[in-house]
């Protein structure tokens, strides 16, 4: 059974997450700093009436901070009954395919978010996971 993934771009590349723990997508608002907070992190936002720590998907994955776009979104991940957002430089499409067509990474790599690659027509999609990440570092949030 496929499943489906939402594909978004940092920096030049095209990344896909699952769904699965994606609550929504919302455009890119400025979020109020956290002093002594983690580089990655960039602020919280009041969103429906919860905060939502907001990291940069750029600093997750070491690369420079491109500054503010008109096109960022933050994917809002649900993670059980916190909230995350991840701020992506643009969101692309609904795709779907099976978890046995991605190519799984078997490297232990530190961050933990790049999980493996899919290949989809012409493009190439880096396979990531910021929410197990996200709850691996909750507590540093």
């Amino acid at each position: 059974m496929d499943e489906q993934w939402v594909s978004f771009h940092i920096a030049d590349e095209q990344y896909v997450h699952s769904t699965a723990e994606i609550r929504e997508v919302i455009p890119y608002l400025k979020p109020s700093p956290v002093p002594g907070s983690q580089d990655f992190v960039t602020g919280i936002l009041n969103v429906r009436g919860q905060v939502v720590t907001v990291v940069s998907a750029r600093g997750l994955l070491a690369q420079r901070d491109a500054g503010d776009c008109d096109d960022q979104k933050v994917l809002i991940l649900e993670l059980g009954e916190e909230l995350v957002g991840v701020c992506v430089d643009s969101v692309g499409d609904i795709v779907s395919f099976e978890s046995d067509q991605v190519q799984w990474s078997d490297t232990q790599s530190d961050s933990k978010i790049i999980r493996g690659t899919v290949q989809l027509g012409d493009i190439l999609y880096i396979v990531t996971d910021f929410a197990e990440y996200c709850r691996e570092i909750s507590e540093k949030l």
